[in-house]
C-alpha cells in the first residue's frame, strides 16, 4: 500500500488546520473509513498521525478539501450577488435589465 510523501502530508496538515471543526469531522470520517485503528481519541479530541494514512485515504481527503473550498467559494459568490441585488433594489440607478445582464 502506497503512502503520501512527507511534503504532501505537511501541505495536507496546513490545509486541514485552516478548516473549521465541521470540516474536521468530515476528514475524520474519511480516515475512519480507511484506518479506524490510527485514530487516538483523547476526551473530546481526536489525534491522528497522518504519516500512517494510505495514499487512497490521502486522495479522498484532498477531494473532500477541494469540494469544501469550491462549495465555500460558490456560496461566497452567491452571497455577493445577493448583496449586489440588495444594493440595487435600495436605489441604485442602473436599469433592472442591465443589472441582471451584468450580474446573472
Amino acid at each position: 500500500m502506497s503512502k503520501p510523501t512527507s511534503n504532501e502530508l505537511i501541505e495536507l496538515n496546513k490545509q486541514i488546520k485552516k478548516m473549521n471543526d465541521e470540516h474536521h469531522m468530515g476528514i475524520l470520517r474519511i480516515i475512519d473509513k480507511y484506518h479506524r485503528e490510527i485514530i487516538n481519541v483523547n476526551g473530546d479530541t481526536s489525534l491522528i498521525n497522518l504519516s500512517l494514512i494510505s495514499y487512497d485515504c490521502y486522495q479522498d481527503i484532498l477531494k473532500h478539501i477541494k469540494f469544501t473550498v469550491d462549495q465555500e467559494s460558490s456560496l461566497s459568490k452567491s452571497e455577493n450577488k445577493k448583496e449586489d441585488l440588495k444594493q440595487h433594489m435600495s436605489g441604485n440607478d442602473l436599469e433592472p435589465t442591465q443589472f441582471f445582464k451584468d450580474n446573472f
